[in-house]
């Protein structure tokens, strides 16, 4: 889990550092073995950040809203539309 800044900065890490360097396919492949649940939250998650993670990791960031106290509450849901 992380804030949207994280994977915007995990994005702009990716593009300029491995995204040329032919394992591509090798981190989607990771992230599809050994990551159930990919979770985002504190803030909105902006559509671009959503649609390019889904591209690199072929994961569905799942985007909750939650307080510290009671953990996550509402969420978008993983499959279907999302309600901003």
């Amino acid at each position: 889990m992380a804030v949207p800044t994280i994977y915007s900065k995990l994005i702009e890490y990716y593009d300029s550092h491995l995204a040329k360097t032919g394992v591509k396919d090798f981190i989607k492949a990771v992230c599809q073995q050994k990551f159930r649940l990919m979770v985002s939250g504190s803030s909105a998650l902006p559509v671009p950040i959503l649609e390019r993670w889904r591209e690199i990791t072929g994961h569905t960031l799942l985007e909750r809203y939650g307080m510290t106290e009671i953990g996550m509450a509402l969420t978008n849901p993983l499959n279907g539309p999302r309600v901003p």
